[in-house]
């Protein structure tokens, strides 16, 4: 229930935005109704990327975490992932 997937930073990082791909081909609806949060703090909510679609996500905070989590029970599957900011 409510899957999720996280990176974890050696120092903390001013996030700026997330970017989230899916995977194509199948399974469209395993990145959908998605919390990214910063440090447990939600900074995007009921995030929704189609299948073999990527998504640039605003999200800003100063975060030692970025953590995807999805709300329910399917799979969750994370095909790229990026974080952009500064140290």
């Amino acid at each position: 229930k409510n899957p999720w997937w996280k990176v974890n930073f050696m120092e903390p990082m001013v996030i700026t935005a997330v970017q989230l791909s899916a995977r194509s081909g199948c399974c469209g609806d395993r990145l959908r109704n998605l919390n990214i949060t910063l440090n447990n703090k939600v900074c995007a909510s009921n995030v929704n990327v189609g299948q073999g679609e990527t998504l640039l996500v605003p999200c800003v905070g100063t975060a030692l975490e970025v953590k995807v989590q999805m709300i329910g029970t399917n799979f969750l599957t994370v095909c790229g992932f990026a974080a952009f900011g500064s140290p």
